[in-house]
């Protein structure tokens, strides 16, 4: 990702190279500005990746791990086609192109992230989140 002057252009590499039916590919989201990259970058690519197809992996690695989850699934609701299942959670809609999310953490982190996630989304099909 440093590699590139922006994240747009590292993304929009990332698109082109890596996109394609049946790809699966992953990019370092917070590697200059995460904020930016979810509102402003993601949105401007979005349509380029979707007509190249495959799965774009949103990943964070730095950050307050269920506020950088957060912001990554709010992100990839509002340029990824999503649906609610018949038990209120949203989902990603089958055989569209979208993102994914990963996020790297050591074990006891897993732990901690994934209690507070649960915590979480369990208040937030109240909320809508």
């Amino acid at each position: 990702m440093t590699s590139w002057p922006n994240e747009r252009q590292a993304i929009d590499n990332m698109v082109k190279k890596f996109g394609g039916e049946g790809s699966v590919f992953a990019i370092v989201m917070d590697s200059y500005d995460y904020d930016n990259a979810l509102t402003k970058v993601l949105p401007a690519v979005a349509a380029a990746h979707k007509k190249k197809g495959g799965t774009m992996v949103l990943r964070p690695d730095s950050g307050d791990p269920v506020e950088c989850i957060l912001s990554a699934l709010k992100a990839g609701e509002a340029n990824f086609n999503t649906r609610k299942n018949m038990k209120g959670f949203k989902v990603r809609k089958h055989k569209e192109q979208g993102g994914l999310l990963a996020r790297r953490c050591s074990l006891s982190e897993c732990t901690a992230f994934l209690r507070s996630l649960l915590i979480y989304f369990s208040h937030a099909l109240l909320d809508d989140f």
